[in-house]
């Protein structure tokens, strides 16, 4: 587990230089990394990482903590929706961009693309609270993607929530064999 709660430490370069280890680590299971308030993280880390990790092909599990950096758009959770589909094994996802005020209904359009393409995703836990520019029809295409995942054993959903979510989730919940 890495962490770093100062936004002084982790920039873009940082991250840069950490995914080339990354790409050594062909046979990495499960990673874990907290970037909490890193307001000097953007898309271009983001991406560094997301094409890094594209290489571990036995990646299972992926925990990634972005929340409140603010310089994140929905073109960076583009770039990790992207290397998700890619690693089969992936069974566990948690991903907080809580307060990444720049993603929007199309980042979760991608990451609803991921989800419909994977087979084995048994938990995941998707926090976008404090993301403004999220509207219930993002969340509602996420909704509505997770209600026809069949492997799916664990769910946590956090997103600004309208009166049409409650109910959306109503359905979800309904439909999934948790």
């Amino acid at each position: 587990m890495l962490r770093d709660s100062s936004d002084k430490l982790f920039t873009d370069e940082c991250l840069f230089n950490l995914s080339k280890s990354f790409r050594t680590l062909k046979h990495l299971k499960s990673l874990h990394l907290t970037f909490q308030g890193c307001v000097k993280l953007t898309d271009v880390g983001i991406m560094s990482l997301a094409e890094a990790l594209m290489k571990s092909i036995y990646l299972e599990s992926v925990d990634f903590d972005f929340s409140w950096c603010r310089n994140i758009t929905s073109e960076g959770l583009n770039s990790l929706s992207k290397c998700f589909q890619r690693l089969s094994l992936l069974d566990d996802i948690n991903l907080n961009f809580e307060g990444c005020s720049e993603i929007s209904d199309v980042g979760l359009y991608s990451l609803k693309e991921t989800l419909e393409r994977s087979h084995s995703l048994k938990e995941a836990n998707l926090l976008f609270m404090n993301c403004c520019r999220i509207t219930h029809k993002g969340f509602g295409e996420i909704a509505n993607t997770l209600k026809k995942m069949n492997s799916l054993q664990k769910l946590s959903l956090s997103s600004p929530f309208y009166d049409e979510d409650v109910e959306i989730m109503n359905d979800t919940l309904d439909t999934l064999k948790i």
